[in-house]
């Protein structure tokens, strides 16, 4: 007998017990006296027969009443219970900890067995790739010639194939450190995060023979879309997740365990919750994020999750937020109305959380840039000295902005600024161009084109000193059916890119076998 049924049984008889008792006070109750009754031509109604045709007194039909409403009232109370089990059950799935568990909802997923030990194999390789490849030479503008050569180089990159990884859109994309693999981390629309292990990768020739789609796997890490997932510059065996379930959680890849780090459902309520993006300092101790509500929200990991604090310094969504590598205390943020905010992070733990919006944004926000339509993405290049955008407005600009020379409030000034169509709408993820930190290769960036293809672009000055921006490479063409939307390259091996796809799908593209890195 299930759980209902028995509360629906006990509820009934104590029910039975209480109209039995109304019964007997009833009949144990004084009559009044009897009175001549008035005369009447109206006829006088009659009880209603039962089924054997014989009259029901007025008690047994008021009994039967009784009976319908504790019934009624049982079954209202079970689908009270039922609901809060319900809810109680999609809380322990929000916020408790959790192992990883292989899915196989999308076809040649691999087991649990497999991932568990590809998961700690790569845990063990990430504690001896070398973290420190901040303090190498960061790259700098291309000269003309140095464009010309990457694009010459470019020129050669395959396409190594388009696999569907996740079972829905794909929403986040990372590439691992990992410099003997390439290990493609993916986040989709349903909270799952996919694994590709993409090294042996390989499309099908023009016979359609050959073909090596890799190795795969997926499982559930959220309740909601997956909008960010990365490793901590120093933690390279731990993955970090954001979510619109208004979670970032943390997952151990040695031991498979995954634990929450921030709740936005203790400042706001879930619809307004959704954190957009993270970003950590150069250590990896500490956790910038910016949620749906206009919040930007501080963690620091070496203390409890309840010291987490949080801030309101818009009204609106803020799609964005990034740290800048050789000063942490200075960040960016993109905002959905228009703004791109130069941020002074000391100042703002200084603020008590409750401050009101103008007063931080007149203490903290150091320069601003004002966009006619909505910012989405800015992010700082490896030297924290160069700012990329993507915006509404159909352009990606440059900022250039010495972290040290800050000085005194003024508005911020693009340096480039070149025509890019971002208008995705609503079955496309939003565009977000990424740099490439690649140490061995002049900067450029990457973003998703609406004709199906990734976009490699160059920034270099000009003679006269003014920076201008090279197309280098458009990759895919004629190739992908869909528009590869979220796009990522490995940090340190050069040439490496992927784009992520509205279907799950994840297309890859790197050099020949026999391509030799200039850091080899």
């Amino acid at each position: 007998m299930s759980v209902y049924a028995q509360l629906y049984q006990k509820r009934h008889a104590q029910d039975e017990q209480i109209r039995v008792a109304l019964d007997l006070v009833e009949l144990q109750a004084p009559r009044p006296s009897p009175t001549k009754p008035k005369a009447s031509k109206a006829p006088q109604r009659k009880a209603p027969a039962d089924e054997t045709g014989k009259r029901k007194s007025g008690r047994q039909t008021s009994a039967k009443g009784v009976d319908e409403l504790s019934t009624a009232a049982a079954a209202a109370q079970a689908d009270e219970l039922a609901k809060k089990e319900e809810e109680e059950e999609k809380r322990r799935r929000k916020h408790d900890p959790r192992t990883i568990e292989a899915l196989d909802r999308v076809t040649g997923s691999l087991d649990q067995f497999s991932l568990r030990d590809d998961l700690k194999s790569l845990a063990a390789r990430s504690k001896a790739i070398e973290k420190t490849w901040f303090d190498t030479e960061p790259p700098a503008y291309a000269t003309e010639e140095s464009a010309e050569e990457l694009q010459s180089a470019l020129k050669e990159l395959e396409h190594r194939g388009t696999v569907k990884i996740t079972p829905e859109r794909v929403y986040s994309l990372h590439y691992h450190p990992d410099t003997t693999k390439d290990l493609i981390f993916v986040g989709d629309k349903e909270g799952n995060v996919g694994l590709w292990d993409a090294t042996e990768a390989q499309a099908a020739d023009e016979e359609g023979e050959g073909e090596d789609k890799g190795r795969c796997w997926h499982w559930r890490a959220h309740q909601h879309s997956i909008s960010s997932l990365k490793f901590a510059p120093t933690d390279l065996d731990t993955l970090y997740t954001a979510s619109y379930d208004c979670t970032l959680r943390k997952t151990n890849l040695e031991t498979g365990s995954a634990e929450e780090v921030i709740d936005v459902d203790r400042w706001v309520d879930s619809e307004n919750g959704w954190i957009h993006a993270f970003d950590f300092n150069r250590e990896g101790n500490q956790i910038w994020a910016v949620d749906n509500d206009g919040g930007i929200i501080h963690r620091d990991l070496r203390e409890p999750m309840q010291q987490a604090r949080r801030w309101k310094v818009d009204d609106w969504k803020i799609g964005s937020i990034s740290v800048n590598p050789i000063k942490p205390s200075i960040g960016v943020t993109a905002h959905l109305k228009h703004g791109l905010c130069l941020w002074d992070f000391e100042k703002l733990l200084g603020m008590p959380e409750k401050s009101e919006t103008p007063a931080i944004d007149k203490e903290c926000v150091v320069s601003r840039y004002e966009f006619s339509k909505g910012c989405s993405s800015s992010f700082w290049d490896r030297s924290g000295t160069k700012v990329l955008t993507t915006s509404y407005d159909d352009l990606i600009r440059v900022f250039d902005i010495n972290p040290r020379k800050l000085g005194r409030k003024k508005d911020l000034v693009p340096s480039v600024e070149m025509g890019h169509n971002c208008q995705t709408g609503a079955y496309v993820s939003v565009f977000r161009a990424q740099w490439s930190t690649c140490p061995t290769l002049p900067l450029h960036a990457i973003i998703a084109n609406l004709d199906r293809t990734l976009d490699v672009y160059a920034p270099y000055p000009s003679l006269q000193n003014q920076p201008r921006v090279r197309s280098v490479a458009r990759l895919g063409e004629r190739i992908d059916s869909t528009v590869p939307a979220i796009t990522a390259s490995h940090p340190t091996r050069e040439a490496r890119f992927v784009g992520g796809h509205s279907g799950g799908k994840v297309s890859f593209y790197a050099p020949p076998d026999d391509w030799i890195d200039v850091d080899e």
